[in-house]
C-alpha cells in the first residue's frame, strides 16, 4: 500500500534532485512517465529505473513536451530543458515538502480545468500535492505522485510524475 511516507520520500528526493535514490520508487516494468500536465501525452518523457538514477548529473536536453499555459502568440511552446533544469522551472517550483494540503485519490478542478488522471490510470493511487497561491494572487500549483502495482506482485511504484499550475 502506498503510504504517506512514501510519498513523503519521493518528494524529497525531488526537492534535492537525488535521483539515485529517487529510482528506488520508480515502476520497475514500465518506469515513469514524467507530465508537463495531468493528462497522459505521447510526448511525455519515459525514463526506466536505470535512466532516473542518472538523471540529475546528466546534462542531454529533452524535450519535455507543450507548456501552453505559458504560450505567447505563434510561440513554440515545447520545453526544451535538462532534468534539472525541468525540476526547477516547472516540475519543483514550490516547496511540496511543506504542503499541508495532500489528497489521495481525488481529483479536483480549482480552475475548472480537465483532469484525466484517473481515466489514464484507473488502477493507479493518485496522490495530490497541493500549493496554495500567494494572498492576492491566483498561482496555485499542484504535483501529482502517480502510484502503479507490478503485474506479479502487490508492491506499488511510482508511475509518473505531473503538474498543474493555474494558468489564465
Amino acid at each position: 500500500k502506498i503510504t504517506d511516507d512514501m510519498a513523503k520520500k519521493v518528494v524529497r528526493e525531488l526537492k534535492t534532485n537525488n535521483t539515485n535514490l529517487l529510482s528506488q520508487y520508480v515502476h520497475p516494468d514500465w518506469g515513469v512517465r514524467i507530465m508537463p500536465s495531468i493528462w497522459r501525452s505521447d510526448s511525455d518523457q519515459v525514463f526506466s529505473l536505470a535512466q532516473v538514477k542518472s538523471l540529475a548529473k546528466s546534462n542531454k536536453i529533452y524535450n519535455w513536451g507543450s507548456d501552453s499555459g505559458n504560450l505567447e502568440d505563434g510561440a513554440d511552446a515545447s520545453i526544451r530543458e535538462t532534468w534539472t533544469q525541468f525540476l526547477h522551472n516547472y516540475l519543483y517550483t514550490h516547496n511540496f515538502a511543506n504542503s499541508r494540503d495532500i489528497l489521495y485519490n481525488t481529483i479536483t478542478k480549482p480552475d475548472g480545468g480537465v483532469n484525466t488522471l484517473k481515466k489514464d490510470y484507473p488502477d493507479a493511487i493518485l496522490v495530490r500535492y497541493y500549493m496554495p497561491g500567494s494572498p492576492n494572487e491566483i498561482d496555485w500549483k499542484e504535483l501529482w505522485l502517480i502510484w502503479q502495482r507490478t503485474s506479479k506482485g502487490n508492491d506499488w511504484y511510482l508511475l509518473g510524475i505531473g503538474y498543474k499550475v493555474w494558468s489564465p
